[in-house]
């Protein structure tokens, strides 16, 4: 997995000043990873116990508490809200499109 993660990590040419919008982000796992390389992570997905597994996997990987890491935030979200920040993350040109 880490390396598929390294290959989305280059791809996204992170700079450390984005904002990362991971959608359909299932338990968090490549959110947490580009937390360290990104300004902001925001983790959509819209089965609401990976939200809960996603909060989980954050807390027991102390992402909050890295100096170096990016805030993550994961919300559950109907499918018209995940199309409404899909259309804001679009339209964002300092994010990185994946």
């Amino acid at each position: 997995a880490e390396k598929l993660y390294d290959i989305v990590l280059e791809e996204s040419e992170l700079t450390g000043s984005e904002i990362v919008y991971d959608l359909f982000c299932g338990t968090g796992s490549i959110s947490l990873y580009l937390s360290g390389h990104s300004k902001m992570v925001y983790g959509f997905e819209l089965v609401m116990s990976a939200v809960q597994n996603a909060m989980q996997n954050a807390l027991r990987n102390k992402v909050k508490s890295f100096l170096k890491r990016a805030d993550v935030e994961f919300a559950g979200v109907t499918t018209e809200d995940l199309m409404e920040a899909i259309g804001n993350a679009l339209s964002n040109q300092s994010i990185s499109k994946l």
